[in-house]
């Protein structure tokens, strides 16, 4: 699964895109609501960004691969980025298929380029919730459809996933970092 992770990574520079560093941790999380912090998922440590945006642009941003680390498996039932900087609207979530895109993708322009996956025109899987099984990688890899309505004022880093595990409800809030600078 690695392999594929980086397979879409290639082409990030040919779109003015960088792929920035791939960490290594363990997920830990925040309960939101009372709902307990889960420890199921494997922390993604992925971080990319670009210093070519511009206003209005929009942008699909990756904000979780959920690995399941767990000897149980798992329903993701939704997945919500935290703490958005200034100057950036969620759109709308996405999760799309390795298969689908050819690989994992970090970070996307809004519009069609060569070389990237038409994201608008593929099947979302997060119409359903998703089952990740025990000891896995997921095949599955969220994205937020993001749009600049004015220069972006920081990092945006924290995706929560909600997640049913042993018919309990859980939080776990995982680390994928994006970072878009307007072009001057």
């Amino acid at each position: 699964m690695a392999l594929a992770r980086r397979k879409m990574s290639r082409g990030l520079a040919a779109c003015g895109l960088t792929l920035f560093a791939v960490l290594s941790a363990q997920g830990a999380g925040s309960a939101h609501d009372g709902v307990p912090v889960g420890k199921a998922l494997q922390e993604c440590g992925l971080s990319a960004g670009t210093e070519h945006a511009r206003l209005g642009e929009t942008f699909w941003a990756a904000v979780g691969f959920p690995d399941n680390v767990s000897s149980k498996p798992l329903t993701i039932t939704d997945v919500t980025l935290l703490d958005a900087p200034d100057g950036l609207r969620v759109l709308g979530y996405a999760a799309f298929s390795v298969d689908d895109t050819d690989g994992f993708v970090p970070l996307a322009r809004g519009r069609h380029e060569t070389g990237m996956p038409d994201f608008d025109s593929l099947p979302d899987h997060a119409k359903a919730p998703l089952v990740v099984q025990p000891h896995s990688d997921a095949v599955i890899f969220y994205m937020a459809k993001v749009q600049i309505t004015a220069p972006p004022k920081g990092i945006w880093g924290a995706t929560r996933f909600d997640y049913i595990q042993n018919d309990r409800h859980y939080q776990q809030t995982l680390h994928c970092e994006f970072e878009l600078k307007v072009e001057r």
